[in-house]
């Protein structure tokens, strides 16, 4: 058995969507002082590699604790979409196989590497509406990406998101290497904190491989 990180490291430089989602930690406890160390996050649910819920975007919709544990584990598929930049129907038709045959389609952009620096939140590879809505005519639980958002970078109404997210599903967003999982399939392992109420958790997300 082969086990693949796919999550980013969590600190005060990592890329988010804003500026009010970094990161702060405080330490409250010391060994020095008090015997122990302990320390005190202020951490946004969107932070770094995490799963985006239903009640993200769609009012009433499910959130994070409303899911089974083993709705966040499954058999997933890669999809290199690397030299495209806007992912249509057509780009995908090839995998129709792999995507009826699994429970999370990934998709790989390669734009992991820009994670930390400016150019991680521009111009990154993202899904048509029309797209979305073609995955989500399969019996899938879910869509990661390794991209800050699966929408387009300068996306006001968030169709993507809301085609996805409407229709019961999750998506996963900032994952990292993709490049090293080898196998057409693999087993995800993405679970969340179990946050009460929550439209999203960070993730400590990883791919299982023979």
């Amino acid at each position: 058995m082969n086990v693949i990180d796919l999550s980013h490291i969590i600190n005060s430089d990592m890329s988010t969507y804003t500026k009010d989602e970094k990161l702060e930690v405080y330490n409250i406890a010391s060994i020095e002082k008090d015997g122990y160390n302990e320390k005190l996050l202020k951490l946004c649910t969107h932070a770094g590699t995490h799963i985006d819920a239903p009640s993200h975007m769609i009012n009433k919709g499910r959130t994070i604790d409303e899911f089974n544990i083993s709705d966040f584990i499954g058999i997933a598929t890669i999809i290199d979409i690397s030299n495209i930049n806007k992912v249509d129907v057509e780009d995908l038709i090839f995998y129709r196989e792999k995507i009826n045959n699994c429970d999370f389609v990934i998709l790989r952009t390669g734009w992991d590497r820009y994670w930390g620096s400016d150019e991680y939140l521009n111009g990154f590879p993202s899904l048509t509406e029309e797209a979305a809505k073609w995955l989500c005519s399969f019996n899938i639980r879910g869509v990661g990406i390794d991209t800050i958002s699966i929408d387009k970078f300068d996306s006001i109404d968030f169709e993507v998101h809301n085609t996805i997210l409407s229709r019961g599903k999750i998506i996963i967003e900032n994952l990292t290497n993709l490049d090293e999982v080898r196998e057409e399939e693999f087993t995800l392992v993405a679970t969340p904190l179990k946050i009460e109420g929550a439209d999203a958790s960070p993730v400590r997300a990883i791919a299982i491989t023979n």
